[in-house]
Order: C-alpha cells, then structure tokens, then sequence
C-alpha cells in the first residue's frame, strides 16, 4: 500500500513538472513566477490562462521577464506583427523567434503594443447614382453609376472600383464609358505599403475599346484617422490599348496616384480626392491623368447628396479627339455603415 502511495505521488510530481515545462511563463517584478498560457496582450493587460485560477490579467507594467513554449503574434508600435516563439534575454525585453527568420534583435516592454491582436477588420463604400432624362423641347437622357470598396484586414486592403457612364441627345448616343479597377495594398509597416492594381478602361468617342493597366509601386499612408485618410503611391505599369481606328500598342509607364478622404465638418460635409496619372515611356510627353474630387453631404441615414467633377486628359489622344473630358455631377449615395 505504502509503495502505491509514492508511485500516485511521483507520477502526479512528474506530470506537474511536465504541465509546467510546456506552459507559459510570466515573472512578475516583485519576484513572482505564474505559469499557463499567455492568450493575449492588449491596452496594457496580459491574460494569462491558468489551470488554477482561470484567466489572470496581470498589468503589463508589473511584469519583467515574459516565456513562450508556443509561437505568439507580437505587434509593435510601428504596427509590425512579428510571429514566434517569445523569451527575455533580460528585464523588460524579449526576443521573437520563429523558424523562417531566426531570431530578433531585443524588443523594450515599452515598443510592444499588442500581444495575439484581434484581426484589425475595417471595411468602407460608397455607391452613386446619378440620372436626366428630358423630354418635350429637348430629347435627352443621361445615365452615371459608380461604386468603391476598401477592405482592410490587419497588413491587407483590398479595393474594387466601377464606373458607367451612359449619355443620348436626340436619340443619338454621345456618352458612353466605362472603368473597373482592382487594387491590393500589401502593409510592410504602419505607414509603408506596396501597392498593385489592374484598371480596365473602355471609352467609345475616345475611339478606345480597351485599355488595360497592370501596375506596382511602394505607397505611404500619411494620414489614417476616422476623420481623414491621406495615401500616395509611385510605380511602374504595363499598358496595352486596343484601339477602333488605330493600331494597337502598349508601352510601359511611369505611375502615380494619391487618394484623399476627409471630414471638413464630421457628420456634415465629406470632400474626396483620387488622382491616377500614367507617363507613357514610348512616346515623348504622352501622358494621362484621371481625377475624381467632389463633396458628399450626409442627407438621411446612409443615403448622401454626391457633387462631383471628374476630369479625364490624354496628351496623346486619338486623331480628331480632344485631349480634355470633363463631367460634373449631381446624383445620390448610399455610404456603408462604418
């Protein structure tokens, strides 16, 4: 009976020591060891899992050396996500490492802003609808739609981009265009991006049937508040037009394109900017610029009054073409809910 007794006893001492060999470990300062499952880190708070008292949320300013035996997300103030396994070299500092990199330099406590962060998941849209149609005196219709998404995940954003436009005088069709763009922005840092993106554009008295534009380039945020969101890019293009009367070509390019969205008065007036312009490397001084600016006017709930100007210039246009298309428009929104 006896010796029943000491192997439960020493099978339950090994089996502790085994638990607490693949546990977390966080050192408190005042000297303190707690072992479980480090869950995550946010706002100053660390949650520890415990097998004795649950999850324990010890603030971070208290804790000195932190342990993983599992691989964690660790966000710095830069916004950075660095992934691995966590140790500290010494107080108030730790090093990831992970199987990909090695290890990292050491990190200061005070450089850490999250621990396992919630995927960051922010989405944003507006689209517009804008119509004449008279008749009597004057026979005429005109026909505007457009939309755009951003998606944002964590170091992700996505974007999709649509234009129609659609104008009869006289039963005579003179306006007739159409554009789609796909954007992916790839977050190296808070503020770095590398942006890609291909826009297709169909314009029927620009003489265009197709032109198609597949770019890349590194991008800055400048700005990303609730209230204003300020970006810019430079890059390189492939562009490849098909053309109804002349030939088809296709060049490379020179990009660029800045994107702006601001509150002047929160919850009253919006204005909107976003700027895309092509330098054409096969031919001197051809170069293209699209511009969409205009306010919107919050009216009830999610639906806004849209004033916009869109202007579109090509330096280079087809024969008998004006380089130069402008279009104003009055029309109405409907703006995702944030």
């Amino acid at each position: 009976m006896r010796a029943l007794k000491t192997i439960v006893i020493v099978f339950c001492v090994l089996a502790w020591h085994a638990a607490t060999a693949w546990a977390d470990e966080v050192m408190l300062k005042n000297g303190d060891r707690l072992s479980g499952d480090i869950l995550k880190m946010g706002e100053g708070i660390l949650v520890l899992k415990t097998t004795y008292a649950g999850e324990v949320k010890i603030d971070w300013k208290d804790i000195q050396e932190i342990t993983s035996k599992a691989p964690l997300k660790v966000q710095t103030l830069d916004g950075s996500v660095l992934q691995g396994v966590v140790t500290s070299p010494s107080a108030e500092r730790i090093v990831v490492t992970s199987d990909q990199f090695g290890a990292t330099m050491a990190i200061p406590f005070t450089n850490i802003q999250a621990i396992n962060p919630p995927p960051n998941v922010t989405y944003s849209g507006a689209f517009n609808l804008a119509g004449v149609i008279a008749k009597g005196n004057s026979d005429s219709k005109a026909i505007n739609a457009s939309g755009l998404y951003t998606f944002r995940a964590d170091r992700h954003r996505f974007s999709i981009e649509g234009k129609y436009n659609y104008g009869e005088q006289s039963k005579k069709i003179n306006v007739r265009n159409a554009l789609a763009q796909l954007k992916y922005d790839f977050f190296l840092t808070k503020r770095v991006f590398l942006d890609t993106f291909a826009l297709f554009e169909q314009d029927t008295f620009q003489d265009l049937n197709l032109r198609s534009t597949f770019g890349a380039g590194p991008g800055y945020q400048f700005i990303d508040t609730k209230r204003t969101q300020l970006s810019g890019m430079l890059g390189l293009a492939y562009v490849n037009e098909d053309w109804r009367t002349r030939p088809h070509d296709s060049t490379a390019a020179g990009v660029w394109a800045i994107t702006l969205n601001t509150a002047l008065i929160p919850e009253r007036l919006i204005f909107f900017h976003r700027q895309q312009g092509f330098y054409d490397f096969n031919a001197p001084n051809a170069w293209r610029l699209r511009a969409d600016q205009g306010f919107r006017v919050p009216v009830y709930k999610q639906f806004a009054m849209n004033l916009e100007y869109d202007l579109r210039y090509d330096s280079n246009p087809a024969p008998g073409r004006k380089p130069t298309d402008h279009l104003f428009i009055v029309g109405v929104s409907y703006v995702l809910p944030e």
